[in-house]
């Protein structure tokens, strides 16, 4: 590049270009300059500080929330999961100096440390609030200004360089390479898979022949192409998907691994900007703790929050595990410890486990899997009209089953069906479903009649013929038994003879 980059977004340089979405120049705005100290061997750099604002021009919703669109927002990602950030270990770095060079060269050591595991380093609801009121951009949305309690944050690609005082250059090497590569063929795009992967690694499997392949197997980089790999979709463009690593990322380990410039501040406004644009119903939100940390620098309070932690930094140990077979070396059943231990980790994250953290909320003695799993069952049960409840409800599990439950706020309706039509058509399914509810249990109902019927006529037929077996044949009853024919009041009336009296005396 002929140009020199600078340092920081504030000191008024031209943005620089990427594919982003979210880089744009920021407007003009009132703003105050203030001077704040760097760390050391970097001086002081100017940053702009925004003067307080509490509102764009209008009240808010509430206290919480821009909009009554922010609340219903919300409501709808507050159990959404996170793309969690990982860093890199201060003793990784020392061992591994091509890394460590890399992260002060483009001035991102800033944001190794912010997405370290620390201690109350990522504020999930507060992340989450400010993805719900970010929805409720004013005017044209250049500005990237959002409601945080009281208080205006932005995450402009100015604002996110100036507060990493990251490196910005004047045009960004990734995205000129990502649109490259997007619209290359495959030897175009194997340059970039052989770049990052060891030597003879095929394409990933699961890319379809007929078409120009788009997947590498990140279990196939190269040490320090799989370390940067990670980093950079999770801290910089979050996305969750890792072991089939897109080659559009891939180019971006790339260019890294080269020295080439990289627009961060670009790239992570503009991943931010695809997370509150997203329009599925459920997908991960990602830069919990970089998105603390900026309305943190804003004074935005934080009040009975719940808090995130990072996975754990990358380690030595795990980096030179990275592209050795399993195993293919000495000591490579430890490195695969370590991947499971952290696909593990990643693992109870999502299911709202974090380890070394305080949990909120009652602790139970019976793994939650089987929790979930009866309470499944007897809300199947209820769904299928099934009235029997086979389960001990005296025991332990059952009664901490239905706090678990309890744990879980119930969707308000509106939420579930925006719309006249979403709620016309739910109501619709709700009478098909019990239509054919009705028509299963009196399918059931008359089965079971019949078959009492049945029963009822074979056990009168039974009575029957055991009655005609006993009482219906002349030869059981003909006479010829000398008892039949005395009566039996006789037999009770008559004393007995004087002989027997004597026999018995006898």
């Amino acid at each position: 590049m002929s140009s020199r980059p600078q340092r920081g977004a504030s000191k008024g340089k031209k943005a620089a270009e990427t594919s982003s979405p979210s880089e744009q120049p920021v407007r003009n705005k009132r703003v105050k300059i203030s001077v704040t100290k760097t760390t050391a061997g970097r001086g002081r750099v100017p940053s702009q500080v925004e003067e307080p604002v509490a509102t764009p021009g209008v009240p808010p919703y509430s206290e919480r929330f821009l909009t009554i669109e922010a609340e219903e927002r919300y409501n709808k990602i507050r159990n959404f999961s996170f793309n969690l950030e990982k860093g890199f270990d201060e003793d990784f770095l020392l061992a591994v100096p091509e890394i460590a060079q890399q992260l002060r060269d483009r001035g991102w050591g800033k944001l190794n440390s912010i997405v370290q595991r620390v201690e109350r380093s990522g504020n999930a609801t507060l992340v989450k609030e400010f993805y719900a009121n970010a929805v409720a951009l004013y005017g044209d949305h250049k500005d990237k200004n959002v409601y945080v309690r009281g208080k205006l944050v932005s995450y402009s690609p100015n604002e996110i360089n100036g507060f990493l005082e990251a490196v910005v250059p004047q045009a960004c090497a990734y995205s000129r390479e990502k649109r490259r590569i997007r619209n290359g063929d495959e030897p175009t795009r194997r340059v970039v898979k052989d770049f990052v992967t060891v030597p003879g690694t095929p394409w990933h499997p699961k890319n379809s022949a007929s078409s120009i392949p788009t997947k590498i197997d990140l279990a196939k980089f190269t040490p320090v192409a799989h370390a940067w790999a990670t980093f950079f979709v999770r801290n910089i463009v979050s996305i969750s998907s890792l072991s089939e690593y897109q080659v559009e990322n891939a180019v971006g380990v790339k260019c890294i691994m080269e020295g080439s410039p990289i627009n961060v501040g670009g790239w992570i406004s503009g991943s931010i900007d695809a997370i509150v644009n997203h329009t599925g119903k459920t997908f991960s939100l990602g830069h919990c703790n970089l998105i603390t940390a900026l309305c943190r620098a804003k004074g935005v309070p934080e009040v009975d929050d719940e808090y995130r932690l990072p996975i754990r930094a990358l380690v030595l140990r795990t980096f030179n595990e990275y592209g050795v077979p399993r195993g293919g070396a000495q000591g490579g059943h430890r490195g695969q410890e370590d991947h499971e231990l952290e696909a593990e980790e990643i693992d109870r994250f999502e299911r709202g486990v974090h380890p070394n953290q305080q949990q909120g909320g009652q602790q139970y003695t019976t793994p939650v899997n089987e929790l979930a799993g009866m309470l499944y069952n007897l809300d199947f049960a209820e769904r299928g009209g099934i009235q029997n409840i086979y389960y001990d409800t005296s025991s332990v599990a059952y009664t901490e089953a239905l706090d678990y439950r309890a744990s879980f706020p119930s969707s308000r309706f509106a939420d579930l069906y925006p719309t006249q039509w979403a709620w016309d058509a739910h109501l619709a399914d709700e009478r098909n479903v019990l239509a054919a509810r009705q028509v299963l249990h009196t399918s059931v109902w008359t089965r079971d009649i019949r078959a009492d019927a049945e029963r009822a006529r074979a056990e009168q037929a039974a009575n029957e013929e055991m009655t005609w077996e006993l009482f219906a044949r002349g030869s059981m009853f003909d006479g010829a038994d000398p008892n039949a024919s005395s009566s039996f009041g006789d037999f009770m009336s008559n004393d007995p003879s004087a002989g027997d009296d004597g026999q018995d005396d006898a």
